[in-house]
């Protein structure tokens, strides 16, 4: 099964807001999690281990992964073949986010996987010819 990369709202904010200063910043990141759970993560403690922070290599800054980008994102070991990239940094402008963004991060990021399985389910049910579930159409 292929490794799918969604991406939060967050996400799209950072990268806008870092692009200038860092133009290869999104190629950099893809990179990385184009072949799967990257190498270079840790879970970040109380998230249940579906948060993680991973370091990742800033072509712009010529630094490696240890002073270049922060990605947070959200990956579920039951379905190791999707993350939901939720924001990233430059080490050089935060040592960490605040706990309440990271927060934030886990409930909107959590809340798409949920939607996510929801729809696979719907998905297979149709596809069996199973009745869907009610209420769940549109939401």
């Amino acid at each position: 099964m292929p490794w799918e990369i969604d991406r939060d709202e967050a996400f799209e904010k950072a990268l806008k807001g870092l692009q200038k200063r860092f133009p290869n910043a999104e190629e950099d990141i893809l990179d990385v999690f184009k072949g799967g759970h990257p190498a270079r993560t840790d879970p970040i403690p109380k998230f249940e281990e579906k948060l993680w922070k991973g370091r990742v290599r800033s072509s712009d800054a010529r630094r490696g992964a240890s002073g270049g980008f922060r990605v947070i994102y959200y990956w579920d070991k039951s379905s190791p073949n999707w993350c939901c990239l939720g924001t990233f940094y430059f080490k050089g402008d935060y040592e960490n986010l605040p706990n309440d963004d990271l927060n934030r991060l886990f409930i909107s990021v959590k809340g798409r996987f949920e939607r996510l399985l929801r729809e696979q389910a719907e998905k297979e049910k149709t596809q069996s010819g199973e009745e869907p579930d009610e209420g769940s159409a549109g939401g």
